[in-house]
């Protein structure tokens, strides 16, 4: 996450009017391609079976990610 704040990336998306659970989901899919390397559909998996980033970053609500909107 450091090194995220540290590239400006959630600047950058306040910047573009992104809403606060997207900028989360946008967060955890950089995440899960940096730690994890994989597909998108592989991170996906890896996000909510294998990993805390979802909890990390309070996206466990009950909405599920890929069904995510503004």
């Amino acid at each position: 996450m450091a090194a995220l704040d540290a590239l400006g990336f959630r600047d950058a998306l306040r910047a573009q009017d992104v809403s606060a659970r997207d900028a989360r989901l946008a967060t955890a899919l950089v995440v899960a391609r940096m730690v994890h390397l994989s597909r998108e559909r592989e991170a996906h998996a890896w996000l909510t079976q294998a990993s805390a980033t979802v909890e990390l970053l309070g996206l466990e609500g009950a909405r599920p990610l890929a069904r995510s909107r503004r």
